[in-house]
């Protein structure tokens, strides 16, 4: 949790040159965004369930998102009391961005540590991606399964 505060407090301070709004963003509002990049257009509802946070709590973050101009909302054409959530342009650049001052900020941490525990953090990091994809395999496997018996 320091190390996580510490990167972003260093992010921040390095994207001091962006715009205000960018600077402004909280670590739910970021994981929001890069839910919704990765999945495309979605409903409040399915942005609740991907990032495990409550439909009341996702509703003001996609309205403070819309403020600053990253996400757009608009009703369902099918069901018009479902809110659908979209990035903007803006937003998708501005995701970039943070992003790649977020890796600057890690590379010189590593480099900071030595090319040894660098290496070893590398190791680990690599580990847990697998544990974590393994995980996504067994769900969608799982999901599949239910399917089939449901079917």
């Amino acid at each position: 949790m320091q190390l996580q505060r510490r990167v972003l407090i260093r992010t921040a301070h390095r994207s001091h040159e962006q715009e205000a709004p960018a600077r402004e963003l909280s670590m739910p509002q970021m994981t929001t965004l890069l839910v919704i990049r990765e999945h495309g257009e979605m409903s409040v509802k399915e942005i609740a369930q991907a990032t495990h946070v409550s439909p009341p709590s996702v509703s003001a973050m996609i309205e403070r998102l819309v403020e600053l101009g990253m996400v757009t909302r608009r009703n369902s054409r099918v069901d018009r009391r479902e809110v659908r959530v979209a990035m903007t342009k803006g937003g998708k650049e501005r995701v970039e961005t943070l992003e790649s001052e977020l890796l600057k900020t890690v590379v010189e941490i590593l480099k900071r540590i030595g090319p040894d525990y660098a290496q070893q953090w590398c190791d680990v990091y690599g580990r847990i991606q697998r544990c974590l994809d393994e995980d996504a395999k067994l769900g969608a496997n799982a999901r599949r399964s239910i399917v089939d018996e449901a079917g």
